[in-house]
Protein backbone atom coordinates (compact mmCIF):
# COMPACT_ATOMS: atom_id res chain seq x y z
CA UNK A 1 0.00 0.00 0.00
CA UNK A 2 2.44 2.31 1.27
CA UNK A 3 4.42 1.84 -2.91
CA UNK A 4 0.78 3.08 -4.28
CA UNK A 5 0.75 6.45 -3.03
CA UNK A 6 4.27 7.71 -4.34
CA UNK A 7 3.01 6.33 -7.28
CA UNK A 8 0.09 8.03 -7.08
CA UNK A 9 1.67 11.25 -6.89
CA UNK A 10 3.99 10.80 -9.20
CA UNK A 11 0.95 10.07 -11.98
CA UNK A 12 -0.55 12.96 -10.50
CA UNK A 13 2.49 15.55 -10.54
CA UNK A 14 2.43 13.80 -14.38
CA UNK A 15 -0.65 14.97 -15.58
CA UNK A 16 -0.06 18.55 -14.11
CA UNK A 17 3.05 18.40 -16.74
CA UNK A 18 1.91 16.95 -19.30
CA UNK A 19 -1.54 19.54 -19.18
CA UNK A 20 0.68 22.40 -18.43
CA UNK A 21 3.50 21.69 -21.28
CA UNK A 22 0.02 21.18 -24.06
CA UNK A 23 -1.71 23.73 -22.91
CA UNK A 24 1.46 26.31 -22.61
CA UNK A 25 2.22 26.30 -26.83
CA UNK A 26 -1.80 26.62 -27.44
CA UNK A 27 -1.93 29.56 -25.05
CA UNK A 28 0.80 31.01 -26.72
CA UNK A 29 -0.76 30.32 -30.02
CA UNK A 30 -4.29 31.77 -29.11
CA UNK A 31 -2.19 35.22 -27.79
CA UNK A 32 -0.24 35.68 -30.93
CA UNK A 33 -3.62 34.68 -33.34
CA UNK A 34 -5.49 37.67 -31.00
CA UNK A 35 -2.81 39.87 -31.52
CA UNK A 36 -2.80 39.63 -35.27
CA UNK A 37 -6.97 39.91 -35.15
CA UNK A 38 -6.49 42.85 -33.27
CA UNK A 39 -4.31 44.53 -36.12
CA UNK A 40 -5.89 43.39 -39.06
CA UNK A 41 -9.51 44.90 -37.83
CA UNK A 42 -7.72 48.43 -37.38
CA UNK A 43 -6.38 48.41 -40.89
CA UNK A 44 -9.08 49.03 -44.03
CA UNK A 45 -11.00 46.39 -45.01
CA UNK A 46 -10.48 45.76 -48.52
CA UNK A 47 -13.43 45.26 -51.12
CA UNK A 48 -14.07 41.91 -52.20
CA UNK A 49 -12.16 40.75 -55.29
CA UNK A 50 -13.66 38.40 -57.89
CA UNK A 51 -11.29 35.29 -56.92
CA UNK A 52 -12.95 35.98 -53.03
CA UNK A 53 -16.19 35.96 -54.55
CA UNK A 54 -15.44 33.16 -56.70
CA UNK A 55 -14.22 31.43 -53.33
CA UNK A 56 -17.20 32.24 -51.40
CA UNK A 57 -19.72 31.58 -54.25
CA UNK A 58 -18.25 27.77 -54.33
CA UNK A 59 -18.12 27.43 -50.50
CA UNK A 60 -21.95 28.36 -50.52
CA UNK A 61 -23.01 26.29 -53.22
CA UNK A 62 -20.92 23.20 -51.82
CA UNK A 63 -22.46 23.80 -48.33
CA UNK A 64 -25.87 23.82 -50.04
CA UNK A 65 -25.09 20.16 -51.99
CA UNK A 66 -24.00 18.97 -48.78
CA UNK A 67 -26.70 19.74 -46.54
CA UNK A 68 -29.20 18.53 -49.33
CA UNK A 69 -27.15 14.95 -49.43
CA UNK A 70 -27.99 14.50 -45.43
CA UNK A 71 -31.35 15.59 -46.47
CA UNK A 72 -31.45 19.04 -44.65
CA UNK A 73 -35.04 21.39 -45.95
CA UNK A 74 -33.39 23.67 -49.55
CA UNK A 75 -34.83 26.34 -48.04
CA UNK A 76 -32.55 26.07 -45.21
CA UNK A 77 -29.63 24.87 -46.81
CA UNK A 78 -29.61 28.02 -49.09
CA UNK A 79 -30.60 30.41 -46.23
CA UNK A 80 -27.01 29.25 -44.22
CA UNK A 81 -25.32 29.42 -47.44
CA UNK A 82 -26.34 32.83 -47.97
CA UNK A 83 -25.98 34.03 -44.71
CA UNK A 84 -22.52 32.92 -44.39
CA UNK A 85 -21.87 34.39 -47.92
CA UNK A 86 -22.74 37.58 -46.51
CA UNK A 87 -20.59 37.05 -42.98
CA UNK A 88 -17.83 36.70 -45.24
CA UNK A 89 -18.00 40.24 -47.44
CA UNK A 90 -19.79 41.87 -44.63
CA UNK A 91 -16.84 40.58 -41.83
CA UNK A 92 -13.64 40.57 -44.43
CA UNK A 93 -14.39 43.09 -46.80
CA UNK A 94 -16.82 45.24 -45.01
CA UNK A 95 -19.66 44.87 -47.53
CA UNK A 96 -17.73 46.29 -50.10
CA UNK A 97 -17.18 44.10 -53.56
CA UNK A 98 -14.19 45.65 -55.71
CA UNK A 99 -16.31 45.88 -59.22
CA UNK A 100 -18.74 48.44 -57.55
CA UNK A 101 -16.30 51.21 -56.71
CA UNK A 102 -18.15 53.85 -54.42
CA UNK A 103 -20.52 51.33 -53.07
CA UNK A 104 -20.45 49.88 -49.40
CA UNK A 105 -23.84 46.92 -50.05
CA UNK A 106 -26.14 46.95 -46.85
CA UNK A 107 -27.08 43.26 -45.51
CA UNK A 108 -30.41 43.03 -47.49
CA UNK A 109 -28.46 43.75 -50.86
CA UNK A 110 -25.64 41.32 -50.17
CA UNK A 111 -28.28 38.80 -49.24
CA UNK A 112 -30.20 38.84 -52.36
CA UNK A 113 -27.03 38.90 -54.15
CA UNK A 114 -25.92 35.63 -52.70
CA UNK A 115 -29.36 33.65 -53.17
CA UNK A 116 -27.96 35.00 -57.20
CA UNK A 117 -25.46 33.63 -56.60
CA UNK A 118 -25.36 30.49 -54.56
CA UNK A 119 -28.58 28.73 -55.87
CA UNK A 120 -27.72 28.71 -59.91
CA UNK A 121 -23.72 27.46 -58.50
CA UNK A 122 -25.85 24.74 -56.59
CA UNK A 123 -28.17 23.87 -59.35
CA UNK A 124 -24.77 23.52 -61.28
CA UNK A 125 -22.64 21.44 -58.95
CA UNK A 126 -25.72 19.34 -57.82
CA UNK A 127 -29.04 19.53 -59.78
CA UNK A 128 -30.12 15.93 -58.52
CA UNK A 129 -30.32 17.37 -54.85
CA UNK A 130 -32.25 20.93 -56.23
CA UNK A 131 -36.39 20.79 -55.96
CA UNK A 132 -37.41 20.45 -59.29
CA UNK A 133 -39.91 23.87 -59.42
CA UNK A 134 -36.22 26.09 -57.87
CA UNK A 135 -34.37 24.31 -61.33
CA UNK A 136 -36.64 25.83 -63.61
CA UNK A 137 -36.68 29.17 -62.18
CA UNK A 138 -32.65 29.43 -61.97
CA UNK A 139 -32.68 27.79 -65.97
CA UNK A 140 -35.59 30.98 -66.71
CA UNK A 141 -33.19 33.68 -65.08
CA UNK A 142 -29.63 32.40 -66.15
CA UNK A 143 -31.65 32.69 -70.02
CA UNK A 144 -32.39 36.54 -68.55
CA UNK A 145 -29.49 36.61 -68.03
CA UNK A 146 -27.48 35.66 -71.14
CA UNK A 147 -29.93 37.62 -73.21
CA UNK A 148 -29.00 41.06 -71.45
CA UNK A 149 -25.13 39.90 -72.20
Amino acid sequence: MQLITPLRKLIVFFNKISFILIMLPMALHGLALGGNALAKEETAKLPAKEEDLFLYRAIGATYICVAREVDVEFSKAAAIAAITYVNLIEGRHGGKIETFTDKTFNREELIFGANNQLIPAAVEYCPDKIPKETKKKVKKYMKEINKIN
